[in-house]
């Protein structure tokens, strides 16, 4: 299993360390992985001005973080986690979603708010891996 997140303000990164954590203790250590999405020039200012000219220009900012196309064969399931600023997928998780072949594996997501729950981002994400299995969103 791969837990993979991007989060800013550290709301996501503790949730997606719980779930880390407590898959591991469930299955092992050796069955879960927990991978930050960490973009080559991380935000700076304003988090909703500058996530959001990346989101309505459809910018898709570079990852620190690479994934190669075996490592990622080897996930059956990956846990995803996301703050929900604009009712959708974070631009920088669109890259990472972009970048890696999803095809037959189960896509979990979990996501951070500010009350918009998960807006259309549980779609957008069904949308964005048409060859993966839904699964549930915690």
């Amino acid at each position: 299993m791969l837990v993979a997140y991007f989060s800013y303000s550290g709301n996501t990164e503790s949730a997606a360390e719980y779930i880390s954590k407590s898959l591991k203790q469930k299955f092992g250590d050796e069955k879960v992985d927990l991978v930050e999405l960490e973009m080559q020039n991380p935000y700076r200012g304003g988090i909703y001005d500058v996530s959001q000219r990346d989101l309505m220009s459809g910018t898709r900012p570079p990852l620190k973080t690479k994934i190669s196309a075996t490592k990622i064969a080897e996930y059956d399931v990956v846990l995803l986690g996301y703050p929900t600023w604009w009712a959708t997928l974070p631009m920088p998780v669109c890259t990472f979603l972009e970048s890696c072949d999803f095809s037959g594996k189960t896509v979990i997501s979990f996501s951070s708010h500010g009350g918009t729950m998960y807006g259309d981002s549980v779609s957008d994400l069904s949308k964005r891996l048409p060859k993966s299995l839904p699964g549930a969103s915690v």
